[in-house]
């Protein structure tokens, strides 16, 4: 066939489309893709029926308040406060006194005979530093875990 005699076809093909329909021939295409999208959407997507506000938006609604919003904040903060402290109590009297009652008392002995200054300084420098150190990794734990618990559950944006 030849390639005129093609064009011309789809000239007056777009021609009858556009008396019929009354819109362009691209703008019918797009409504009639945009009808079988529709169509798919509807047959295979499912909507809620629940609650227009769901419980979330209802927790944001008391925590964003500008009254209690503030109080909720001073809440949070003061249990993250608590659960740090007193979470990690007992692993900070357990990792000091492991240092002083433990290791700086065999490690006294270990080291007995050598000048007092190095002595005061390994025991009482070094091992006490090294132990009053650790006493800071239940705190620092207890804070990193409350703060990925509050990320997590979306209270906490930072």
């Amino acid at each position: 066939m030849n390639l005129k005699l093609i064009y011309q076809m789809l000239e007056m093909l777009k021609k009858e489309l556009e008396e019929h329909y009354g819109i362009d021939p691209e703008d019918a295409l797009a409504r009639a893709r945009y009808g079988t999208v529709r169509g798919i959407i509807s047959a295979n997507l499912t909507r809620g029926t629940g609650d227009k506000f769901a419980l979330t938006d209802k927790i944001d609604k008391i925590l964003l308040n500008k009254f209690f919003g503030g109080l909720a904040f001073l809440a949070i903060i003061y249990a993250v406060f608590v659960i740090v402290f007193d979470g990690s109590s007992p692993f900070i009297d357990w990792i000091d006194g492991f240092f002083s009652d433990f290791v700086i008392k065999y490690v006294g002995h270990a080291i007995e005979g050598v000048p007092d200054w190095l002595s005061s300084f390994v025991l009482e420098g070094i091992l006490a530093g090294v132990g009053s150190v650790l006493t800071f990794v239940p705190l620092m734990f207890f804070i990193y875990f409350l703060w990925r618990f509050l990320k997590k559950a979306d209270i906490w944006h930072v």
